[in-house]
């Protein structure tokens, strides 16, 4: 690398007699700084693309990470969901066997009960109907 560019060497030496060849060196010189120069700043450049380029690849692998995580977590919520109509479909059968067990009920305590203590009809009784007119009422018999 050369030496820096000192503007005070050029005006302590008299102009040699090829005063193009100083002029030479001096455009050399200053290329050279030049190049140096964006050779440095070019350097610097292709290691931050190079960086970026690391971020986004490693960004990249979390994007498709986190997009497989969501692939199974739809499908798994699929799957539920599923599971969940059949549920919801066992729910509708057991309500209605609830609902057949309780019109069963119902009905079985509207029907008469057999009491061991006798019931006799207060007006008369239809021999076609094979009912009493009147009321039923309990028989009252002497306690010995």
């Amino acid at each position: 690398m050369p030496d820096k560019f000192d503007p005070a060497e050029f005006d302590a030496v008299p102009p040699a007699p090829d005063s193009d060849a100083d002029h030479r060196a001096l455009l050399h010189a200053i290329r050279q700084a030049g190049a140096d120069g964006v050779a440095a700043q070019t350097a610097a450049l292709v290691r931050t693309i190079e960086q970026d380029a690391a971020k986004r690849e490693n960004w990249m692998k979390e994007v498709h990470a986190g997009l497989s995580e969501i692939r199974s977590a739809s499908a798994d919520l699929e799957r539920r969901a599923r599971r969940l109509d059949i549920m919801v479909l066992m729910r509708v059968i057991l309500a209605a066997f609830a609902l057949v067990f309780v019109v069963i009920v119902y009905q079985w305590l509207r029907e008469p009960k057999v009491i061991e203590r006798p019931f006799g009809c207060t007006s008369g009784w239809n021999a076609k109907k094979g009912g009493c007119q009147g009321k039923w009422v309990p028989l009252q018999f002497d306690q010995p």
